[in-house]
């Protein structure tokens, strides 16, 4: 008796826990940075009846020099970056630039990583976009 309790508890507990892992790769694979050429970008931002997030990831000298309108700018480099990134809304599309998308690129997967659920990468950066 008590070996088939047990068997009957393991098992509960080993498929619980498979159910958990499905639910984390599932998460994985749902949160995929997409690559926008400039002209596919510029179109979706252009949209304002769209409830979405700009974000410019250069640094403040680089934003104020011209930006993409209602871009939100948060600096790759500055050590506070991440702790930014928690008071964006995860559930939101995000678009996401920089330069010339070597730190929009690292950016998009930080955010992956921390469970945005569409990202939208302007490939080339904002040199492409002008």
């Amino acid at each position: 008796m008590r070996l088939l309790l047990v068997l009957v508890i393991s098992s509960v507990f080993l498929f619980s826990c498979s159910d958990k892992v499905k639910d984390e790769n599932a998460q994985q694979v749902k949160t995929k940075t997409e690559q926008l050429d400039a002209a596919a970008f510029r179109s979706a931002v252009v949209d304002q009846s769209k409830d979405i997030i700009i974000l410019d990831v250069r640094t403040p000298d680089e934003y104020a020099e011209g930006a993409i309108p209602n871009a939100i700018n948060m600096d790759f480099l500055n050590t506070n970056f991440v702790n930014e990134l928690k008071s964006l809304d995860k559930s939101k599309e995000v678009y996401v630039y920089c330069a010339a998308g070597g730190r929009s690129a690292k950016a998009a997967r930080i955010m992956e990583d921390m469970g945005f659920e569409r990202i939208l990468e302007l490939k080339g950066g904002l040199s492409a976009y002008q």
